[in-house]
Formats: C-alpha cells, sequence, structure tokens
C-alpha cells in the first residue's frame, strides 16, 4: 500500500535537494589566542569534537585531514545515493584504512566544494600554514549529490535525505559520546509555495545539548525576491507564484531584497551564517591578481562589511536572520584534487607536494565560506563545554560578537547579531574567571598532564617543585578533589564531563591550570 492510502499518516512532504550554495581569517575571528592558550588554562583545537560535514566533492587524499602522524582524520563517510552491495541505495566506509584506501567520495570529479568547506572548518596545518579553525576534531562526512543529471532514468533525491544525513552523523556521535557540530554549506531557496514543515521538526528534534547545527545563510543577498502589496496597489485575483528573483520586471518595480534566507539556515536552532569580506582581490599562482568579487559586484563595500552576496532576512515568519556573521570572501582551503576541470585553475593560490602527487589551496567565496568558519569556532567551544546547546551557543553570539557597521542597531537582517568572535565567545562559555575564582588563567609551558586509566598524571618536566597541590573544580565551581605532594590524581570517583585543574606549587614556573575530560 503506497504511504499516501495508509490513513495513519497525516502528511507527506517531499521537497527538493538543498544544492551548492585560511589564511589570515582565525585572526578576524580573534581565534588565534584560543590556540596559543592566551590567558586561558589550555589551548583548544577540537580535540574530542566531531567537526560533522554535510556536503560533497571530498577529496580525502589531501594531507589537510590529516593529522600530525599523518593518519587521516575522516573517521566516518556515508553516501546515500551510492548504491550497496545489495543494489539499494546507502553506502557507508566507518573506519579510517577504509576511506583512505577510496581515495575519494563517489563524485569527486565534478566539483571542489565538499573539500575546500571541510578545510575550512577543520583542515590540519600543512607545513605549519593554513590551518582550519578546529584542526584536531574528529571529522565525519555525508555526501549528498547536488548533480541531478545524475539520477536520469531514477528517482531524484528528495530533502528526505537531507534530514537523514544529519541523523546519521548524530547517531555516529552518540555512539562515541561524543560532541558535536556539524556544518551544512548548502541550501533551497525558500519561497511561498515551500513545504518544509515536517523535515524542519525533524532538525529541531535532533539539535540539542552537544548537538548543533550550523548552516550557510545562502547567496541571494543582490536578489530583489520580496515585494508588498499595499492597499492602494491591490486588485482582485492579482497574484504571484513561486516568487524567485523578480528584479528588473516592471510591474514589479517596488520589489526589494530582503526574506532570502534559505533552508535550513531559516530555522529556528539552527545557525544560520552570513558573510562578510576582508579581501576582494587576491594574487593566484600564476601571479595573476584576481578580482571576480570586484567584477562581480560582490565586494563589501569597507573591509570586514557584509558582502553583497549574502542572503539577508527576515525569514517569512518575520524573525531576524542570519544570527551570525564570518568572513567569507576569498577564503583560502583545500583543493579536490580529483577534480577534472580548469574551471578554478584562476583561484588557485598555492602549491604542495605530499606523497609524490601535487596538491593545491584555492580562494573560494561564499556564506559556503563562512558558515565552515562559525561551525569551527563552535566546535572550540563544545571542547570546553561538551554539552553546548544551540541556544547556549547563540547566546554566547549574542553577547560576544562584534559590530561591524557601527552606523546599525544589532540584531538586524544583514550581520545578526555580528561577526564571531572566537575568544571572547570561548570566556563566554567557559565562565570560568567568575565560577572558580582560584584558576589561574595560563598552563605553565613545559608542563604535560595526561588522564589515564582514571589517574591525572601531571608531568612538571624538567622543573622538581617540593610543594605540590592539585586541586580537581567542577566547571560550576565545586570543589571535588584535593592531592597534597603528589602528581598523581586518582579520578574514579568522578563523572564523565570536564574538569578545571589547578597546580599550586612553590614555584610560579609550575604553577597554573588545565581543563581535562573523563
Amino acid at each position: 500500500m503506497a504511504l499516501s492510502q495508509n490513513d495513519t499518516i497525516e502528511r507527506i512532504e517531499a521537497e527538493r535537494m538543498p544544492h551548492l550554495a585560511m589564511d589570515v581569517t582565525p585572526q578576524q575571528v580573534n581565534a588565534t589566542g584560543i590556540y596559543a592558550a592566551d590567558n586561558l588554562p589550555q589551548a583548544f583545537t577540537g580535540a574530542g569534537v566531531v567537526a560533522g560535514v554535510f556536503d560533497c566533492y571530498y577529496d580525502f587524499t589531501h594531507p589537510a585531514f590529516q593529522d600530525a602522524n599523518g593518519d587521516l582524520r575522516v573517521k566516518y563517510y556515508y553516501d546515500f545515493h551510492w548504491p550497496n552491495s545489495d543494489g539499494l541505495l546507502g553506502h557507508a566506509l566507518e573506519t579510517a584504512a577504509e576511506i583512505a584506501a577510496h581515495e575519494h567520495s563517489r563524485n569527486t570529479r565534478n566539483h571542489i566544494h565538499g573539500t575546500h568547506v571541510m578545510g575550512v572548518m577543520a583542515g590540519s596545518a600543512v607545513n605549519g600554514q593554513l590551518q582550519g579553525m578546529a584542526p584536531e576534531t574528529d571529522i565525519y562526512a555525508v555526501d549528498f549529490n547536488s548533480d541531478r543529471e545524475e539520477f536520469e532514468g531514477q528517482a531524484e533525491p528528495t530533502s528526505a535525505t537531507a534530514v537523514l544525513g544529519f541523523k546519521y552523523i548524530f547517531d555516529k556521535v552518540e555512539q562515541e559520546n561524543k560532541p558535536c557540530v556539524i556544518n551544512f554549506s548548502s541550501c533551497e531557496a525558500v519561497t511561498l509555495t515551500s513545504q518544509r514543515t515536517l523535515e524542519g521538526e525533524a532538525l529541531q528534534a535532533l539539535v540539542g545539548p552537544g548537538r548543533i547545527i550550523v548552516s550557510a545563510s545562502g547567496n541571494y543577498g543582490k536578489n530583489k525576491c520580496y515585494m508588498e502589496k499595499g492597499a492602494s496597489d491591490y486588485q482582485e485575483g492579482t497574484g504571484i507564484n513561486n516568487l524567485t528573483n523578480i528584479e528588473g520586471v516592471s510591474q514589479y518595480s517596488f520589489a526589494q531584497p530582503g526574506h532570502s534566507v534559505s533552508w535550513p539556515a531559516n530555522l529556528p536552532n539552527i545557525i544560520a551564517v552570513g558573510a562578510t569580506g576582508y579581501k576582494n582581490t587576491f594574487t593566484n599562482i600564476a601571479g595573476q591578481t584576481n578580482t571576480f568579487m570586484i567584477d562581480n559586484d560582490f565586494a563589501s563595500t569597507q573591509p570586514g562589511y557584509i558582502t553583497k552576496f549574502s542572503s539577508c532576512g527576515p525569514t517569512f515568519d518575520g524573525r531576524v536572520k542570519p544570527d551570525v556573521v564570518a568572513p567569507g570572501s576569498n577564503i583560502n582551503a583545500a583543493y579536490n584534487s580529483f577534480y577534472d576541470n580548469t574551471n578554478f585553475n584562476d583561484f588557485l593560490t598555492s602549491t604542495l607536494q605530499h606523497n609524490g602527487k601535487t596538491y593545491h589551496y584555492l580562494a573560494q567565496s561564499g556564506t559556503s565560506m563562512a558558515s565552515p568558519v562559525v561551525a569551527g569556532v563552535i566546535a572550540l567551544w563544545l571542547q570546553a563545554k561538551p554539552d553546548l546547546t544551540p541556544a547556549e551557543a547563540l547566546e554566547a553570539i549574542r553577547e560576544t560578537s562584534t559590530h561591524p557597521d557601527n552606523s546599525l542597531e544589532y540584531p538586524n537582517n544583514s550581520y545578526g547579531y555580528g561577526q564571531i568572535d572566537a575568544y571572547r565567545g570561548l570566556l563566554y562559555v567557559m565562565d570560568l574567571p567568575s565560577r572558580i575564582p582560584e584558576l589561574s588563567l595560563e598552563q605553565p609551558k613545559g608542563m604535560k598532564f595526561r588522564v589515564e586509566n582514571c589517574t591525572l598524571y601531571v608531568d612538571f618536566g624538567e622543573e622538581n617543585p617540593k610543594k605540590v597541590v592539585v586541586n580537581i573544580y567542577s566547571l560550576d565551581g565545586r570543589l571535588l578533589l584535593s592531592h597534597n605532594n603528589s602528581n598523581q590524581v586518582n579520578l574514579s570517583t568522578l563523572k564523565t564531563g570536564v574538569y578545571a585543574v589547578q597546580v599550586i606549587t612553590d614555584s610560579r614556573k609550575t604553577t597554573g591550570s588545565t581543563l581535562i575530560r573523563l
């Protein structure tokens, strides 16, 4: 029996799948102090957190996705449209060894998008350069296929696949007991005829403590795709169907920008990201100045201001969107080495040799690039607070974001609450100075902390302090354990979670703090 004939089914939706819509970026969002542990109990790199990437066109051989030992950081990969051994759609690679052997996603010769997005969010530093925002996260990747011509002769994928992609990643992190933020740098324009009630409810049900979704707001900022008919303009029987872009159509000359934030960024509790611009030009590997952003009138009017392509709110039900902005103009990140076209040669910025193969980085622009910047920052916050909720992340964004254009009131429908400030947001999320006044916000250089078999080991390196006190605090400020004259602390009485450690000795060189996770 067809689903439509089942009396228990109240509503069926099958919308279209969304389509594709790092060099100095960490400085622009104030993240460098996080990596350097400036006035922090430790450095934050996303260790212990999952960077979920829901995109397409992945190159798993790129050195940007390998750790310091040369091991692949991508731990899970799923393609809902790749036939499995039974001939049914859906194929998983669920070990790093399997993924490394496969080398790339099935459709990787068609574009470069997902490789670049993954590099922005979570790329490793290669030769000390071009590090992504959260370089020590584990990466879980899901693939959707945006090339509809590949589905000739078979059913085209619908938005149900998108919901299942988010669920796959969250199911895996549930098994691994890790926090996760998923970046979705793809979009589908929202129109008056869009039917996305069910999938919106499904995504809202997936997010929660340690489960956050960040989405690009879309690149429709220049489109005048919204109009209001006042009482004097009303005529019985007139109307507009499937409103998309009516700029320049004389009878609709009062069309205006706005209401262009895409799905799923338009949903509550999905963090929507717009794009600011700092670099309107760059020099490619041929020594040429690339002026694409200027030539297409996409560039921001001033450094740090919103780009002209960035979609703006409000939503159709009147909510402010986007929630936050981040750099999204000429962002440097990994290039898909399996792409077999020359379309992006003018955007290549650097070259490197790795395992006998030539790899590149390239500059790309869009809210697709801004979104993984924010997702990577939230991965850093999740390392400090693994149970961070979407509402708490939005609160940190609201209270700590910078305001690029001081002539505006915030929040607004171009910048949201402003540009994300990674460092100030981390301090807000942790709130350690007020909750644990005894904590010294410095991790002593040369000291190492290691947790093994429910025991904390403090290694003082070349130092040999005579007096040692180790205090363990909960993040709400309670002193849980205190040990004297020992560099080992039994943690077996503590539950799973993040704890602050304060070490007090007779020397400033060996007095300081860090965070540990059980």
